[in-house]
This record gives C-alpha cells, sequence and structure tokens, in this order.
C-alpha cells in the first residue's frame, strides 16, 4: 500500500483534494495525490480564515489485510496532505478516534525538531520523517499499536527523499503488507527521483 504525493497541474481547482490516479497489483494499493504547494508560506489561517485538515484528507477505501487479531480484518485508512500540521493536530485526534483508522498517512508536515513533545497520539505508533536542511515537506505515519509492524530502511546509501516505508505484519498463513508514504516537491532532482523509483521497486517485491 503506497501513498505518493506529487506537484498539482497548474490549473487544477484550489479546493480540490488529492485525487487517486492507479492502483498496483494485488496486495498493493497505490493512490497517487496531488498536493496543494510546497511553500512554507502558504496559507495556514488563523482565526476566521483558518484552514482545516479536512480540507486535504483523502479517505482511502478499505483494503483487504491481515490484522493478526482478526481473521479477514481489513484495514482502514486516512490520506492527508496537511500544508503544516501547526494548527491541525487535535483536529487530526478528534477526527482518528471518531472513525478507529489503522493507518494515517500524512504528507507536508512541516515539523522540526520543535515538534517532538506535541505529536504523538494515545493507541498509535508514530514513524515520522523531517525535511532537513530547509522549512516545509516531511511524511508521517500513524499506524494502530495493536497491529505488529516495523520501518524499513530503503534507500539509505542514496540520494534522501521524503518517503518512509513500514512492514505489517499478517495474519498465520497471510503475507505482511509494506506500507509507504512519498512526498516529492516540485523542485526535487532527477537523482532524487531515480532514488525515490528504486525503493517504491524494492518494496513490491
Amino acid at each position: 500500500m503506497l501513498w505518493d504525493d506529487v506537484p498539482r497541474s497548474e490549473g487544477q481547482g484550489a479546493g480540490e483534494g488529492p485525487q487517486p490516479v492507479a492502483q498496483r497489483r494485488a496486495g498493493h494499493t497505490t493512490a497517487h495525490s496531488k498536493p496543494r504547494g510546497d511553500e512554507p508560506g502558504a496559507p495556514e489561517a488563523i482565526g476566521t480564515n483558518r484552514v482545516t485538515l479536512g480540507r486535504y484528507i483523502k479517505r482511502i477505501p478499505a483494503t483487504p489485510a491481515n490484522k493478526s487479531a482478526s481473521s479477514g480484518a481489513q484495514l482502514k485508512c486516512l490520506y492527508a496532505n496537511a500544508q503544516s500540521m501547526g494548527n491541525k493536530q487535535e483536529e487530526l485526534e478528534t477526527c482518528t478516534h471518531l472513525q478507529g483508522y489503522d493507518l494515517i498517512s500524512i504528507t507536508e508536515t512541516w515539523w522540526d525538531g520543535s515538534y517532538d513533545w506535541s505529536v504523538g497520539m494515545e493507541g498509535y505508533r508514530l514513524f515520522r520523517k523531517d525535511r532537513q536542511g530547509r522549512q516545509g515537506g516531511g511524511v508521517a505515519l500513524y499506524i494502530n499499536d495493536q497491529l505488529e509492524c516495523m520501518e524499513l530502511h530503503l534507500g539509505m546509501d542514496e540520494e534522501p527523499t521524503e518517503s518512509l516505508w513500514v512492514r505489517v505484519k499478517g495474519r498465520a498463513g497471510a503475507g505482511d503488507i509494506i506500507v509507504g508514504v512519498c512526498y516529492r516537491p516540485p523542485d526535487q532532482g532527477d537523482r532524487a527521483d531515480e532514488a525515490l523509483y528504486r525503493q517504491i521497486g524494492a518494496a513490491s517485491h
């Protein structure tokens, strides 16, 4: 299961949410989505202009999966291009606990070290990769702590990419699930693109 965020095409409506455009083979659902920009100055508005997380959410259909605690279970997934989680953490927590998501994928968190104390959620394990060296970007994945999982370190010796990968253990007799969340900045170079493609290929085998 892969969440991949790529730049919006020119002229696409600002009010549209991320649009899934492709699906991969059985066992791997791919939703290619288009973010609303990569500029740290983009609107994280205050007061009557406050931008809410709901505008950026894509609820991904539950994918046949393998909760080890329940035969035939499905994973309930949420994806959001947040354009800063700075004023949206409380909204995310409320939405999550009302809906009972298993996996929550976020791009453009805009987190850095100053957010270490405030981004955890009760009942979820957090994996995150913050952008290094400049503002903006970053990806995160919350996984229900009832699911056994571990982070995979793909492409660690290559060009840095804004991506992370986690293996979710399947129940007995069923395969594990590889979950990835990726963000491609509009100005990303060819070397980083190629590194990201290799990571996707490695995760798909």
